[in-house]
């Protein structure tokens, strides 16, 4: 469902309080709020432009408003904060909708054997709600999570399963387990994430470095997962303990959390500081992605304009784990199709990365980006796409 913005009328009865409203940049929303509605932009870099002049005019309003400790203040700070929130997740929607048009699915890998049964089961729980008619927004989906079957499977395997490997489990196996409910290190139930709660999870590309909601972005406890959709859509899992939903217990969020199941560009873990990539890896156990994946997870990325200078790509095999530069990676011949990895791999972040010569540069075009020189995009439109545009289609 696409995200929304707040009516005018509605923004106007949460900041006309006591009969007066005053400032000229309150009334410069007011204004961008009405014409959003009575004369949208009709193309995808007319909205964005939009969307990045009301982000801007919000931004200056809590920058007069700071320090202000008036009751009235402090309830429009609310009202605009939460048009701001609206703001990025359109924003964010624009650039997801941006991606599919341009480039369309790419060449993914789906969840490997066994742990796709969780996106057979969400399949069939989904289509439950919806014949029910009672799939809103506040509906969430957790099936029986392939990690908590696959961790009680190897421990002590239950005659239920009629002795099938875990790679050839079917949904009545899962529900065995579930039913047995054992104990585990793992949580029975998976999240898996709706579009507009991952849109709230997307990263984007601003001025070569890596942003979300209108500021450079870190990863949570230093690294954290991510997966990149077949558009080339990057998501991260925001902080948790232990890999549990805060607030929510009984779902684990895993790899297939980011894109319900979905096939992907590639998966596996990222340390991010203040914006600058400074590694990235394949470690996923749910989807196992080869060389080849994460080089073209990379190559995405590139094309967005993200600088990777500082960055280590780490490459988990059969055998161990690589570390290398993105650029040495992403030279010419290194994308030789790989062996996925066995079991449930995690990047090696201990071990010293090797010293390197920089790389020749790729035969096709290889940009990295540009060195980073502004401050965090509180109020900047989000960075076109490198490669163009020219009213919703690609130059």
């Amino acid at each position: 469902m696409k995200p929304t913005l707040i009516s005018l009328e509605a923004f106007k009865s949460k900041t006309a309080l006591s009969g007066f409203r005053g400032r000229k940049k309150l009334l410069q929303i007011d204004f961008l709020l009405e014409t959003w509605v009575t004369n949208p932009p009709p193309t995808a870099d007319g909205r964005m432009q939009h969307l990045g002049t009301l982000l801007g005019a919000c931004d200056e309003w809590m920058k007069i408003k700071e320090g202000k400790e008036s009751k009235n203040s402090a309830l429009r700070s609310v009202a605009v904060q939460d048009l701001r929130k609206q703001v990025l997740l359109l924003m964010n929607y624009e650039q997801f909708q941006r991606k599919k048009q341009l480039y369309g699915p790419r060449i993914g890998v789906p969840l490997q054997p066994g742990y796709s049964v969780e996106r057979m089961l969400f399949i069939q729980a989904r289509n439950q709600f919806r014949d029910a008619i009672t799939y809103g927004l506040d509906v969430t989906i957790s099936p029986v999570g392939g990690s908590f079957v696959h961790d009680v499977h190897t421990r002590q395997p239950s005659p239920l399963v009629q002795g099938r490997p875990f790679d050839q489990f079917r949904p009545e196996d899962f529900t065995a387990y579930e039913k047995l409910a054992p104990i585990s290190s793992q949580s029975m139930y998976v999240h898996y994430m709706r579009k507009h709660e991952r849109l709230g999870t997307m990263l984007t590309v601003s001025n070569g470095q890596l942003s979300r909601n209108g500021a450079w972005y870190s990863t949570p406890k230093g690294i954290t997962i991510y997966a990149m959709d077949l558009y080339g859509n990057l998501f991260v899992q925001n902080s948790t303990e232990n890999g549990r939903l805060v607030g929510n217990v009984s779902s684990q969020f895993n790899h297939s959390s980011l894109n319900a199941g979905n096939s992907v560009i590639c998966a596996g873990e990222i340390v991010v500081k203040e914006g600058i990539l400074r590694e990235i890896s394949n470690a996923s156990g749910h989807y196992r992605p080869t060389r080849e994946n994460l080089i073209e997870c990379l190559r995405v990325l590139a094309d967005d304009g993200l600088n990777m200078d500082e960055a280590i790509a780490i490459v988990h095999t059969a055998t161990g784990d690589e570390h290398d530069s993105v650029a040495a990676l992403c030279a010419p011949g290194q994308a030789a199709a790989s062996t996925p990895p066995p079991g449930r791999p995690r990047a090696n972040r201990h071990a010293p990365p090797p010293r390197f010569e920089p790389a020749a540069e790729p035969s096709r075009e290889w940009t990295r980006g540009t060195k980073p020189q502004a401050p965090p995009p509180q109020s900047e439109p989000v960075a076109e796409p490198s490669r163009g545009w020219n009213n919703g289609k690609p130059l």
